[in-house]
């Protein structure tokens, strides 16, 4: 008797081809979730640029309402007023190692860098400067981080 053997036209993957096609779903993966950790980060830096805005607007408002503005280059400066260090408290605690400076300067940027620095210029603005650690910038005693933000204001 002849046997016919039957020959299948179908046939499966290989190893190879399932290794490839997993590879480039982790790489698809890993581009996901890179992109989402990058939203993340924005999405807080965004958080604090707010947070740093708001509490300027405060303090600009505390100086209108005394009359008298609150010059100072840190936050930990002594004979401050109640509603000051209530305000340098709540700074410390919204913003990771805050730092704050409220001077007279004419020209809070150079080169379109902010800078911590005051000319304490006779009738220049009153400007509040606020700054806050992350990944870009790290805050530290030689002050050459740039603050993120620079409020001038008018008492």
């Amino acid at each position: 008797m002849n046997k016919r053997r039957k020959t299948s036209t179908q046939r499966g993957f290989t190893l190879i081809e399932v290794l490839v096609a997993i590879v480039i779903l982790a790489l698809g993966a890993s581009g996901v979730a890179s992109m989402q950790w990058q939203a993340l980060r924005t999405a807080r830096q965004s958080a604090f640029q707010t947070s740093a805005t708001q509490f300027a607007v405060e303090l600009a408002e505390l100086m209108r309402a005394r009359r008298s503005p609150y010059l100072f280059s840190s936050l930990s400066e002594a004979g401050a007023s109640a509603d000051l260090q209530d305000w340098r408290q709540r700074l410390q605690q919204a913003l990771p190692q805050a730092k704050a400076v409220a001077c007279r300067d004419r020209n809070p940027a150079v080169a379109d860098t902010l800078r911590w620095s005051c000319d304490q210029a006779r009738g220049a603005a009153i400007v509040i400067k606020i700054g806050w650690s992350s990944q870009q910038m790290t805050l530290n005693s030689s002050d050459t981080a740039p603050p993120g933000i620079v409020l001038a204001t008018e008492i």
